[in-house]
């Protein structure tokens, strides 16, 4: 297997970027936004592709499960779990200068967090817990077309600004643990940084204070709903591994809430 170039910026989380992978590790990515019905690659994938091989063994034991209706009907109730119980405040984008095509590709790229934070939530706690495998459910889903959405920015190329601002509301969602976990969400949203800004604005007042509950309940409903999967997973037993499926399993469970909150404060599509 050629090694793909691990990226190492700083203080984060080190990862493999999409446009640095190459072999097996390239073949990988192009299957798992295949399967995922996305145009990235998450970043749990990124970081788990640093060490060579581990990614590999990891998506095989995972591939299975991603492609069944059960993990679509799991998914759908894990992003409702998520949603917030009432009508939130508009983050007025369409008066802040950002165009029409802003907002659609906002739109799009929320709805594409949504797909794959759900089912990358099961597939955390399906290693975590170790799953035997119910046989329901297990035909294969009708596969999802990717759409265009915000591209991602890098980090070393915001405006220190831009990449403060990026790094407080990290880290006021998965903590700032180093290395420090910068969500891909987040940074697609902060290639705009007026839109992330005015998000974050709208719904920080209603989410912070409901984070915590809100993300447990989500954790406690993907726990229970990745033990139902169709096809057996074995349980995660390097620490390091370990260590990896914990932290975004957490992270997924959050931005997940975090997700569904800017859906619903960008209101109805035009």
């Amino acid at each position: 297997m050629t090694r793909a170039r691990a990226v190492e910026s700083g203080d984060y989380l080190p990862e493999v970027a999409e446009s640095a992978a190459q072999g097996t590790v390239a073949d990988i990515y192009d299957d798992i936004r295949t399967v995922l019905g996305l145009p990235v690659v998450n970043l749990v994938y990124r970081c788990l592709a640093v060490e060579p091989g581990r990614l590999q063994g990891i998506w095989r034991s995972l591939r299975r499960n991603l492609t069944s209706r059960a993990v679509d009907s799991a998914a759908e109730k894990l992003v409702a779990a998520a949603r917030p119980p009432g009508m939130l405040p508009a983050a007025g984008l369409e008066t802040a200068g950002l165009g029409a095509n802003d907002l659609v590709l906002a739109r799009a790229t929320l709805d594409a967090y949504a797909r794959g934070n759900s089912r990358n939530l099961l597939a955390m706690h399906a290693l975590l817990d170790g799953c035997r495998g119910s046989g329901v459910d297990a035909e294969p889903a009708v596969p999802a077309t990717a759409a265009s959405i915000l591209p991602m920015a890098r980090l070393d190329d915001l405006a220190p600004e831009a990449l403060d601002r990026l790094r407080s509301i990290s880290a006021a969602l998965v903590g700032d643990e180093k290395p420090v976990l910068v969500p891909s969400l987040l940074r697609h949203l902060a290639a705009r940084p007026l839109l992330l800004d005015l998000l974050w604005r709208a719904v920080e007042p209603e989410l912070v204070p409901a984070l915590a509950s809100k993300r447990d309940a989500v954790t406690d409903e993907a726990r229970r709903l990745a033990s139902t999967l169709p096809f057996a997973v074995s349980r995660l037993d390097r620490q390091a591994e370990r260590g990896i499926a914990q932290r975004f399993a957490a992270a997924m469970s959050t931005l997940l809430v975090t997700g569904e909150t800017f859906r619903a404060t960008l209101g109805e599509r035009g």
